[in-house]
């Protein structure tokens, strides 16, 4: 008995869905020493879909499906299980050919398209085939980037005294381009709102789809906010910041800090 295999695998070269693996198996069984049935003719296979989502793709992601086309063969629909951060699903009986799409559609709680990708190849029994599919948001304007900064940010503070006050937050970009020359420049405020100081961060890159973390320090800063420390005035509560990309305007907000 032969058995031939041919594996499909896409990435998600815009990074919408980051870590995604998408693998499929086609399988062709012949036996060469009788004429072979009619099912042992019926070369198709199994693909198997499994997808690491990032933050953003997760919380707008409430269905999806897989959907393979081509000449020949009748275009086949399956779900996905969204699951946390993660879609999984199955399709089997794909048929070989000489062209196959593979399409992934990712859906909100409205039904509203939010993601989707699409690629084609041949499915060519004894062969390995690589397919990449770059997954994009629907809805985005084509070459944006859309950033936004977490509303709140963790923080370690000075152990006592007068110290260094280090918060760490996110930046998310959910436009459908990348975000080159990113920067971060903070003023930290006390509860009464006076500034105590400020930080710069450089982030660089921040890629279509995903988030990145970035942490500021903010010298000469105390450990409590007490009436009675005489350093309270100089406690973190807030900070305020302006985020700098070379795609866009400038975007100005409020971190609390936590």
């Amino acid at each position: 008995m032969r058995r031939s295999l041919a594996k499909f695998r896409t990435e998600a070269a815009g990074h919408a869905l980051v870590g995604m693996a998408f693998v499929a198996a086609l399988a062709a069984c012949t036996d060469q020493s009788t004429a072979p049935t009619a099912l042992e003719q019926d070369e198709s296979g199994e693909m198997t879909v499994s997808i690491a989502l990032s933050k953003a793709a997760s919380a707008s992601i409430s269905r999806a499906e897989v959907v393979v086309s081509g000449t020949g063969m009748v275009a086949m629909r399956e779900s996905l299980t969204v699951s946390g951060n993660s879609l999984t699903g199955t399709v089997r009986g794909i048929p070989a050919g000489s062209t196959r799409l593979f399409t992934i559609n990712c859906y909100d709680a409205a039904s509203q398209l939010v993601y989707v990708g699409s690629a084609s190849a041949a499915v060519v029994a004894g062969q390995q085939v690589t397919v990449n599919i770059t997954v994009r948001p629907a809805g985005g304007s084509a070459g944006t980037p859309s950033l936004r900064v977490s509303s709140t940010a963790s923080v370690l503070r000075p152990t006592y005294g007068v110290g260094t006050t280090t918060i760490t937050g996110e930046i998310t970009n959910g436009g459908s381009a990348d975000a080159t020359g990113v920067s971060l420049r903070l003023r930290a405020r006390n509860s009464s709102g006076a500034a105590i100081s400020e930080a710069t961060v450089s982030i660089g890159t921040a890629a279509s789809g995903q988030s990145r973390l970035f942490t500021a320090s903010f010298s000469g800063t105390c450990y409590s906010s007490a009436t009675n420390v005489s350093c309270g005035t100089t406690y973190v509560a807030r900070a305020e910041y302006t985020l700098t990309y070379n795609e866009g305007a400038d975007i100005a907000g409020s971190i609390t800090v936590q």
